[in-house]
């Protein structure tokens, strides 16, 4: 340390290469007394883990929806799972052969359209 350290009346600045404020007249870099010389800790937030897409159940456990509430979650872009749609294929094959079909003209007409619609959107 020089005399002229001890006896400098300092003017202080903050220098980016030191990581400290240093004096302008004889360059002593400060005790830390004003300000700390290491960076405030940063907190990031704990990661958002995404809960599971569904529990464990058995599938007589499960509350299976109907043809029409999983025709109505795919037009509004909805996802269902692999048996989900499979179980809606075959429902849908089922209807078409049955003597009194849940799905009139109307409805399949309706459901199409939409269906497409989605399609287009999201190719």
């Amino acid at each position: 340390m020089s005399l002229q350290s001890i006896f400098c009346r300092h003017t202080w600045y903050w220098s980016e290469r030191h990581g400290a404020d240093r004096c302008r007249h004889c360059g002593k870099l400060s005790d830390g007394d004003a300000v700390p010389v290491m960076p405030a800790p940063t907190f990031d937030p704990p990661p958002v883990t995404a809960p599971p897409a569904r529990p464990f159940q058995l599938a007589s456990q499960m509350r299976a929806r109907t043809l029409v509430e999983r025709l109505d979650m795919l037009a509004d872009g909805g996802d269902l799972t692999r048996d989900e749609v499979l179980q809606t294929v075959v429902e849908l094959i089922e209807d078409g052969q049955t003597a009194r079909p849940r799905l009139t003209a109307d409805m399949a007409a309706r459901y199409f359209a939409a269906l497409a619609g989605a399609r287009r959107l999201h190719a």
